[in-house]
């Protein structure tokens, strides 16, 4: 009877802090020796992951939050085990829920940072989201394994958990994680068609906001204050996933910039220029270039005023919440390395419940994913091995007299990747013409490109503005040749500045 109530609840000591000499046991001690990597928990997982991934990403993209899975994950997996007439699946389901609740993260990384990407105008190939992500979170594994004894064991009671207590109440209660995947099918289709009804058959708007009345349009064209509310099922769903707690700190950030910040800089409006002001935020949009004053509609001051702050908000409280926890994280770190130099709680075999990965071998894996990391964006992204094995290569010497210079068409000038790029080489012999010329592309193929039609072209003639112009359509149509259907006219027609300004700065030098 005793055994029975222990697999539908928790041991009460799981809750708070442990007494002097109090051990816990958990569910599945460490004398039992329970089936959980097997063909069924590692296969479901994977499915798992595939499908709470595509719906973490999804949503992040479409209302910038993703949910954590852990508990639909759960309640799946005990609703299928029942479903399916499986028995003791307590250590496979943790081993489902535990591979498809790491989508989450990991395309929280991926949403979050690669679509940076596509803003710049860059091209990204699938494999270089593929080992972005994967070695991402390869890092993130193998960093967090050491803090596992240290918050889990060394911490019982101290930090709540309260998301992984709930999973763990729903994997261990089978009967009643049967009911709740029964109640999480039905509300799936509930909101499944609701979404399909409003997005395919425009039923309803997805989005209610105050324009949609005379005095809303009069309260955002004259106060800039507007209300808005999305009324799309997955977002509904995500505000009861996340808790009344976070989903009311979230509108509350909402509010504060809808309802003040936008107001107060709108208000501004009759003293600031507005070009000065699109200006000064770096506004590309054509539609806001040719007529600036849209600048201070309540949108366009949300989107270049409010989301810039929401966002430095965000990273500070990163920035914060770390230097808060560094203590936490040293004692941490401190245990696993303690481990490293193989003392003698080391040489003891632990217990199943304690078994880690060595640090040794942690180590070893850190070690090979950062090398593997370096020469991903080395080779892969950067395409910096050309000029580095050739500076290897080369003898030196014979770029003596060279003067070069370098011009790039990026979102700034420092510190951004670059959207095209040429870097030009020249020598000139004593009657001052052209005697040797090295132009590469950037940022147009795989690798960098030589221009060599008009190298040759320039050798013997006098560098000049005619010059430049004459070489001008070669590299247009080295770009063109070259660059990808998607940016091949935007490349192709930035040839002839990208071309006048890299030789202006080359021929200043000279």
């Amino acid at each position: 009877m005793e055994q029975e109530k222990q697999l539908t609840s928790l041991p009460e000591n799981a809750y708070r802090e442990l007494k002097p000499g109090e051990e816990y046991t958990p569910i599945m001690p460490a004398s039992s020796s329970p089936r959980e990597v097997t063909p069924y928990s590692v296969t479901m997982g994977i499915v798992m992951a595939i499908v709470f991934s595509a719906a973490a990403a999804f949503l992040g993209l479409k209302v910038g939050q993703v949910f954590e899975a852990a508990i639909p994950i759960a309640i799946i997996a005990v609703g299928m085990g029942n479903v399916m007439g499986k028995r003791n699946m307590l250590g496979q389901n943790v081993i489902i829920q535990s591979i498809g609740a790491s989508s989450g993260v990991i395309v929280a990384g991926a949403i979050f940072t690669l679509p940076a990407l596509y803003i710049l105008g860059l091209d990204a190939a699938f494999y270089q989201v593929f080992l972005s992500s994967l070695f991402g979170g390869l890092l993130g594994i193998v960093l967090l394994i050491p803090f596992r004894k240290y918050f889990v064991k060394e911490m019982h009671g101290k930090y709540p958990f309260p998301e992984a207590t709930a999973t763990t109440e729903v994997l261990i209660s089978g009967e009643k994680g049967g009911n709740q995947a029964k109640l999480l099918a039905v509300a799936g289709l509930i909101g499944g068609l609701y979404d399909f009804a409003v997005g395919t058959f425009g039923m309803w708007t997805e989005s209610v906001s105050t324009r949609i009345c005379a005095w809303g349009q009069v309260a955002a064209d004259k106060f800039k204050v507007v209300f808005s509310l999305n009324t799309s099922a997955a977002v509904l769903g995500l505000g009861y996933i996340i808790g009344l707690k976070y989903a009311m700190i979230i509108t509350a950030g909402s509010c504060l910039v809808w309802f003040l910040v936008v107001p107060l800089v709108g208000s501004l409006a009759d003293t600031i220029d507005p070009a000065a002001m699109a200006s000064l935020l770096g506004v590309t949009r054509a539609d806001i270039l040719a007529d600036p004053a849209s600048i201070f509609t309540a949108e366009n001051l949300f989107a270049f005023i409010g989301k810039p702050i929401g966002i430095g908000g965000i990273a500070m409280a990163g920035i914060i919440g770390i230097i808060r926890q560094s203590k936490i994280i040293r004692q941490a770190v401190g245990l696993a390395v303690s481990e490293f130099g193989g003392g003698k709680s080391a040489a003891a075999a632990p217990e199943r419940t304690q078994r880690d990965i060595s640090i040794k071998r942690i180590l070893t894996i850190l070690i090979a994913t950062l090398i593997s990391v370096f020469v991903f964006f080395h080779f892969g992204l950067l395409d910096g091995w050309v000029q580095s094995v050739t500076a290897i290569l080369i003898d030196l010497k014979q770029f003596e007299g060279f003067v070069s210079s370098f011009h790039k068409i990026g979102s700034r000038e420092r510190v951004s990747i670059s959207r095209e790029g040429l870097a030009a080489a020249v020598r000139l012999d004593e009657s001052g013409k052209v005697e040797q010329a090295r132009l590469s592309l950037g940022a147009v193929g795989g690798t960098p490109i030589r221009v060599t039609d008009a190298e040759e072209y320039m050798r013997g003639r006098v560098l000049d503005e005619k010059l430049v112009e004459e070489i001008t359509p070669m590299v247009a149509e080295t770009i063109h040749n070259n660059c990808r259907p998607a940016n091949r006219l935007y490349k192709t027609e930035a040839a002839r500045g990208l071309t006048a300004d890299t030789f202006a700065k080359l021929m200043s030098r000279l």
